[in-house]
């Protein structure tokens, strides 16, 4: 009894110890699988390194969540100051150092800095950016020593600097400022930054280039200037689409847009951004202005709030495209693996939108209405600010603005700029924020701005919520400005929420330009600029009238060396700041410089000096005042004849905005001091010397002044007429070339007449243009557009321009028509193979040529372009091109989609599966491309179904067959390799079976167990190549051949298991 009670308990002694020993070897099993299965994650490329703009995030989230609210809330401002005085300035220091603006706009309307005859310029605005900086770091930096390198450490430095007190307390955040200037070209009113730097283009003589390549190259100066002297904000480029339809009341916006048509606007303004970020290394951020475009608004945006009428179909066909095309991608500024040509920062417009906005007309401007956050997530713009983009209010204090609001209350300053912030606005520009002008009541308006920010933040927990928001947007454009800088060991300490920050994340030594940084606007750098700036003037300057096509004889004539030139000259002046001297928009003796510089006597020889003449629009005005006065009197009039003389005064972004004072006589305007002056080595080049603005002023007779003018234009042999735009309210003078034309046109008998347009090119009509020998569109007043025009003039290169807004009573009458594909012109068609080699090119296939052959069943692509429009430009994107494809003698062409072009390119792919001599050619509207003859093999067996299978897509590469369709045959699965691991992963298995269980079973179950798991493990290998193994496909596309040793061990272990529980069962 006591024998079979031990057999009993050694029989279950032994049971146990085999299902502790399986266990253990399940559990061994499992715990390496875990190992492998760990591994292959690791090795995985889907888990990738983070990237640097995620690290960027982190960075600047950590950065906000250090900041106080007011260091937040002060992120959001961009403001004007007064003066450039920083070092004995406590407003600076309040606002910069106490308040923690995010940053400021320079201009010389605000006495920063100034272009005047013997300053320098741009060591005054680096010494003025140099010490906004270090104040934003809590450092007075004295003027004669900012431009001096700043070492990395100490921090704070120990010499050269006046430390603020409160910087002395650790954990402050520092950040650099936004420095922004407005550079949009054309010299004044629109640039700011003018002596001793490249002279700029207006945006519209870009536009009249048509090259993205130039404009690419013009953004890149401009960005290389602005980083040079420290700013990292570029006020520009505008992308509104002009419209003609209002020109009269915005005649001074057209020729600071690109052009008219919305796909040459986006694609210019991309290449300008392009070339912006390019130019500035990165450090160097635009503002896209005006969101959602103004170019159809009917009156000035800064003046009044208008509301335009389009629908929102309208819109988006028009004027939304350029904004989209800029906000589609994040910009390298904020992602470095972004879009070059994306903008950083989106202004939004002060108009309404009746299309976008609804209602009557009369709600608030767009900039500060709700329905601003629904507009920018509707048309995609949205996306574009979740990933790092920001968008920026317009002026707060501009006059629309404050004529919206029809008050003199200044509370409405802030709540201007509450409504802005809320609508959707992360950096609000609070410039001319005063009602009597004076910077001490922009001062005091700012500041209680801001302290209104502080009190809401503290009060209403959803404002401080979009104020986290939007400080975190703006701090990561810094950080994103100064990536390659940033202090990985500061970075750290950041992120690391149990550290202090004992020194700036962006090193201020990062911040500061030197002397070796402005040296980039002389030497070399500044040649290659003007050149630069030279061959888009040559690239933009347009006849444009009359039309080349008709006449016989060349156009304009040439110059005889005794023929005598009479140049009249808008004259107007202007100045950059209330107490700045006036100067010229046009020097009234530049052309005759010029003329004399390249043609005259000391070069070419062409013409005499002494037989130029330089006369104003303020002498001809004169002239003609004074025969209408005659021609009245003669008539028993007695009206007196009243003039207005025109006094330049500034707006908000630098534009100038003349006000009108009455005279009772012809405006005669002073003359600065100097600004005739002639170089020495130039002597001035008159015959008898011209009627100078002073000789008017001193004149003791007009008939005298206006017998000279007469005798001047008898005398001529050529009369040259440099304009500018037509602005009869506030430039009375500017209609002189009009009157000339239309009323006194008598006065013009043998002469040659040329019109130079140095602005907009659509004032004169059809009428007064007959009347001309020539109508040359010039589009900027810049020194190498003015030479560009006379080398015109005495045709040493063909005038190759185009304008790029409708200029009606020439050949340009009509941009539309103007951009689509040209009759005259063939289409390029080039046929190529499925791996790009090219079959043939139309027009180098003769008669006699061997023809191209292809096999049935052979992908075919045909691409058509460049198609070329009417100014022998690429057409826009979407313009559609027919391939007419047709088998030798059948009348009935392959049915195939249009293609629409990009880039002015049009591709499509075609599979043909029957053969014959097959006849391609391309057609865009009227104009077609020459017929390409292909042999098509025939198929070496039948296809099943007769026909031709086309690919439609727009796709340029060849498209695979569905592998949907496809069953995936066994050696995709399984192959010698997969064998090889199978079987090995077996040989392993099977070994830790042998090691662990060879001293708990008999030898005769310890065999029966192993070839059960290798009959399961080989049945799991065996489904899985047929495709049957549950969940096979998931693990063979996620971890490819690594998923054999689980299809094969997981089998294995089945068979364990159930020996295990039968034995338990006996």
């Amino acid at each position: 009894m006591r024998w079979r009670n031990a057999r009993k308990t050694r029989n279950w002694q032994g049971r146990w110890a085999r299902r502790v020993v399986t266990l253990w070897t399940i559990f061994i099993l499992l715990t390496q699988t875990g190992v492998l299965q760990a591994q292959v994650a690791t090795s995985t490329p889907t888990l990738t390194e983070e990237s640097e703009a995620a690290r960027l995030d982190r960075l600047a989230a950590a950065l906000v969540a250090r900041m106080s609210p007011a260091e937040r809330i002060g992120q959001l401002f961009v403001v004007t100051i007064q003066g450039r005085d920083v070092e004995n300035n406590n407003e600076f220091i309040e606002l910069f150092h106490r308040l923690h603006i995010g940053g400021v706009v320079l201009s010389p309307r605000y006495g920063n800095f100034s272009n005047e005859r013997g300053v320098d310029t741009p060591r005054q605005v680096a010494t003025l950016t140099n010490q906004l900086q270090a104040l934003a770091y809590g450092l007075v930096l004295p003027a004669e020593q900012a431009l001096r390198p700043v070492p990395l450490a100490p921090w704070p430095p120990r010499e050269g600097f006046t430390i603020l007190p409160k910087e002395k307390e650790a954990g402050a955040v520092h950040l650099p400022l936004l420095i922004g200037v407005y550079q949009t070209g054309d010299d004044l009113p629109m640039t700011a930054l003018r002596r001793g730097f490249t002279p700029l283009p207006s945006p519209m003589a870009l536009g009249a280039s048509w090259n993205r390549d130039l404009v690419r190259g013009v953004g890149s100066v401009v960005g290389r200037e602005l980083r040079a002297v420290g700013f990292n904000l570029l006020l520009g480029p505008n992308l509104d689409v002009f419209s003609l339809k209002n020109s009269n009341r915005l005649n001074a916006l057209g020729v600071y847009s690109f052009g008219g048509d919305p796909y040459w606007v986006a694609q210019l303004g991309r290449a300008y951004i392009e070339g912006v970020h390019l130019g500035g290394g990165g450090r160097v951020a635009t503002v896209a202005d005006s969101f959602p475009g103004q170019g159809a608004a009917d009156r000035i945006p800064n003046e009044e709030v208008a509301s335009i009428q389009l629908s929102r179909s309208e819109l988006q066909q028009n004027a939304l495209p350029p904004f989209l095309a800029v906000t589609r991608q994040p910009s390298t500024v904020i992602d470095p693996a972004g879009d070059p040509g994306a903008t950083d920062i989106l202004m939004t417009s002060h108009m309404r939108y009746i299309g976008l906005q609804g209602g009557n007309g009369r709600g608030a401007p767009l900039s500060l209405a709700p329905e601003l956050r629904t507009i920018l997530r509707q048309e995609g713009v949205a996306e574009w600010q979740s990933r790092g983009g920001v968008i920026m209010s317009g002026p707060l204090g501009a006059p629309a603005l404050r004529r919206y609001f029809e008050t003199t209350n200044p509370d409405n300053f802030r709540r201007v700029a509450q409504d802005a912030f809320v609508a959707g606005n992360d950096l609000l520009y609070l410039a001319d924020l005063s009602l009597d002008g004076s910077w001490q009541s922009q001062f005091r308006n700012i500041v209680e701005t801001i302290s209104t920010f502080q009190s809401l933040y503290a009060s209403d927990q959803d404002f401080a919520v979009l104020v986290d928001e939007a400080a975190r947007r703006v701090v990561r454009l810094k950080l994103g400005l100064y990536r390659d800088s940033i202090d990985l060991i500061a970075a750290a300490s950041v992120l690391d929420t149990a550290e202090t920050v004992t020194q700036p994340v962006i090193p201020l030594s990062a911040l500061l330009v030197t002397d070796t940084d402005i040296a980039v606007l002389a030497g070399e750098e500044r040649i290659a600029a003007e050149q630069q700036m030279g061959q888009i003037a040559r690239s933009a300057i347009t006849l444009l009238y009359p039309d080349p096509s008709t006449q016989t004889a060349s156009v304009p004539p040439a110059f005889a060396p005794g023929d005598r030139i009479l140049i009249f000259t808008d004259f107007r002046l202007q100045r950059e700041c209330a107490t700045c001297e006036q100067e010229p928009s046009v020097d009234p003796d530049a052309l005759a410089r010029i003329i004399e510089r390249l043609y005259g006597s000391q070069s070419a020889g062409v013409i005499d000096p002494n037989n130029i003449v330089s006369k104003t629009f303020v002498e001809l005005s004169t002239l003609l005042d004074s025969l209408e006065q005659q021609s009245a009197v003669a008539v028993g009039e007695t009206t007196p004849i009243i003039a207005a003389t025109a006094t330049p005064t500034m707006a908000a972004g630098l534009l100038l905005t003349p006000t009108l004072t009455p005279s009772a006589s012809p405006p005669i305007p002073t003359q600065p001091a100097g600004s005739t002056a002639t170089p020495d080595s130039l002597p001035q080049a008159t015959s008898s010397p011209p009627v100078s603005l002073d000789e008017i002023e001193n004149s003791t007779s007009v008939a005298d002044l206006n017998s000279k003018t007469l005798e001047a234009i008898a005398n001529a042999d050529w009369i040259i007429f440099a304009m500018l735009d037509v602005a009869p309210e506030s430039a009375p003078n500017s209609t002189a070339v009009k009157r000339l034309l239309s009323d006194h046109a008598g006065l013009l008998t043998n002469q040659k007449t040329v019109v130079l347009a140095l602005h907009a090119p659509f004032y004169l009509d059809a009428t007064e243009m007959s009347k001309l020998t020539a109508y040359f569109g010039v589009y900027s007043k810049t020194t190498p557009f003015l030479e560009s025009a006379i080398h015109a003039l005495f045709r040493r290169y063909p005038p190759i321009g185009a304008p790029p807004v409708d200029v009606p009573g020439t050949r340009f009458a009509s941009l539309a028509e103007r951009l689509r594909p040209n009759p005259a012109t063939q289409i390029p068609l080039q046929i190529e193979e499925s791996d790009g080699d090219t079959l043939v090119r139309a027009g180098q296939q003769s008669e006699t040529d061997e023809r191209p052959v292809i096999e049935a069943g052979a992908l075919m692509r045909m691409r058509a372009g460049p198609v070329l429009d009417m100014n022998g430009h690429p057409v826009p994107d979407g313009i559609l091109v027919d391939f007419d494809l047709r088998y030798e003698g059948e009348d009935v062409a392959l049915m195939l989609e249009p293609a629409p072009t990009r880039g002015g390119v049009a591709v499509r792919e075609i599979t043909l599966d029957r053969g014959g001599i097959l006849r391609v050619q391309a057609r865009a509207e009227k104009a077609t491309s020459r017929t390409v003859n292909i042999v098509v093999l025939p198929p070496a067996t039948p296809t099943a179904v007769p026909g031709t299978s086309m690919n439609e897509g727009p796709s340029t590469e060849a498209q695979p067959e569905d592998p949907s369709l496809i069953r995936s045959p066994a050696p995709d699965r399984v192959n010698l390799l997969t064998l090889a691991i199978a079987l090995f992963t077996m040989t392993v298995v099977l070994s830790l079976l042998l090691i662990l269980q060879v001293r708990v079973l008999p030898r005769s179950v310890l065999v029966h167990n192993m070839l059960w798991a290798t009959i399961f493990g080989l049945t799991g290998y065996i489904l899985y190549g047929l495709g049957l193994f549950p969940g096979g496909g998931w693990l063979r596309s996620n971890i490819g051949m690594l998923s054999i040793p689980i299809v094969v061990f997981i089998p294995m272990l089945l068979p364990l298991l159930w020996l295990q529980l039968r034995s338990d069962g006996r």
